[in-house]
């Protein structure tokens, strides 16, 4: 892709059913923005490219499967001039789409996508929650024909008007079985301001439930969430449940840079726990379970000061650990990570690396070579093969043919890839987390 190295991921899944992963993305330069997908081909180390269309006028809010009715695993939402779309890529390569029968945008914000109420989670299809002029939560779906079906949240006993609240992000908090969504309440001058909860829809009622999600004594003020995941292995932790991590921002406080895991116990109270301090100048790329420093998800983070890629953990002792991955591999400067999986299949998580200096792609798994505290873990990978790319093109462009054999090529130090002034974070990129992450 050494013709839009800089292109940006927008949107990940399987958008024409073929079960491999799709990236599809958008070239940011100047005039019609061409938008593209990138396809992971594991079998033949290659990375496969739709060239799709200029792209519209399109906000995309996020991909999952939210219809049965385009026969393909993953759709995107757009805002297509106000009007409600999916859309997705034919088995021929092109982009296509439907728009959704009652769907409209107009005094519409979108929120979150997930499997709020129990029907969706049973169906496997993903609803969505918007807010609407008059500051009430709503639910909408699709259903058979593509019409939407909606009911709103806040007129129902114990609805709540989202008014002076801000999504911190969804998981698996409290109540099984549907997606919980965490809320912070910053509306100046309430009694509330600055204290999280953790809300869910009744799987009977759909009626509006919650707890807090703010430890007793605690506040959100000065605050930052940095990540949501499991993390810790702690016995009042229940199986399933999901913890969420807290940057301190606060420069006086003496936690200041500190990370905070929070999480509801089985007692439904929530617990802090003080990991240690962290670097200040980090983000996040992305989460997955990489190696065996954790038997649970790891971070992977990037220092932003040097481009340097991090693996994080919290240790069973309660404290976070972590190892330079750039510096141990000579790899990490100048990359997007756009993609986490198990690609190749050995039961942990690998990362589908683009190179923004001149297009290239990398399959990297995290290896463990020495454990203990702190550990040594390097980068092993494969270079994937890129077939040529034409942006007038708008035909499926022939697969690279390309063998590497059964075993892995070791980056090293001669085969570091360049760095780049372009150190962006796609956070979209993880699309089994929440998008609101860092």
């Amino acid at each position: 892709m050494a013709s839009n190295p800089g292109a940006q991921v927008i949107a990940v899944g399987d958008f024409n059913a073929n079960a491999k992963p799709d990236f599809v993305w958008l070239d940011p330069g100047a005039g019609l923005k061409p938008l593209g997908m990138w396809e992971l081909n594991l079998a033949q180390a290659a990375v496969t490219t739709f060239a799709l269309a200029p792209a519209f006028d399109d906000a995309i809010y996020g991909s999952a499967h939210f219809s049965n009715n385009a026969g393909v695993p993953s759709q995107m939402l757009l805002n297509r001039g106000g009007a409600m779309t999916l859309q997705w890529v034919s088995s021929t390569g092109t982009y296509t789409g439907v728009q959704v029968a009652g769907g409209s945008w107009t005094g519409i914000n979108y929120i979150a996508a997930g499997q709020f109420t129990a029907g969706a989670a049973q169906a496997g299809i993903a609803d969505f929650l918007v807010s609407d002029a008059q500051n009430h939560l709503w639910d909408y779906s699709i259903g058979p024909g593509n019409i939407l079906s909606k009911f709103d949240i806040t007129a129902l006993p114990g609805g709540q008007s989202w008014s002076g609240l801000t999504l911190l992000g969804t998981g698996q908090f409290f109540q099984a079985g549907v997606t919980n969504f965490l809320v912070l309440n910053n509306q100046s001058g309430s009694p509330q301001q600055n204290q999280a909860y953790d809300w869910w829809l009744d799987p009977l009622t759909n009626a509006l439930r919650g707890t807090s999600a703010t430890p007793a004594g605690d506040s959100w003020a000065n605050k930052q969430l940095f990540a949501i995941g499991t993390f810790d292995t702690r016995s009042d932790l229940p199986a399933g449940r999901n913890e969420w991590l807290v940057r301190v921002t606060d420069p006086l406080s003496p936690l200041s840079n500190h990370l905070l895991e929070w999480y509801i116990n089985s007692n439904g109270q929530t617990v802090g726990l003080d990991l240690g301090a962290a670097p200040g100048n980090v983000e996040l790329v992305t989460i997955g379970h990489f190696d065996s420093n954790s038997a649970k998800s790891e971070l992977i983070v990037r220092n932003k000061s040097d481009g340097h890629l991090y693996e994080w953990w919290v240790t069973p002792n309660g404290t976070l650990s972590g190892v330079d991955l750039t510096a141990n591999s000579g790899v990490g400067t100048g990359v997007q990570i756009i993609g986490t999986g198990n690609y190749f299949g050995s039961g942990d998580d690998d990362l589908l690396v683009h190179d923004t200096s001149n297009g290239n792609f990398y399959l990297w798994a995290p290896l463990v070579v020495q454990p203990g505290n702190p550990a040594s873990t390097t980068i092993i990978g494969i270079a994937l093969t890129d077939p040529p790319f034409s942006p007038d093109s708008t035909a499926l462009l022939a697969q690279s043919m390309a063998s590497f054999g059964s075993g892995s090529l070791q980056l090293t130090g001669s085969t570091t890839l360049s760095a780049v002034a372009n150190l962006s974070h796609q956070t979209v990129l993880a699309p089994a987390l929440n998008q609101h992450l860092a």
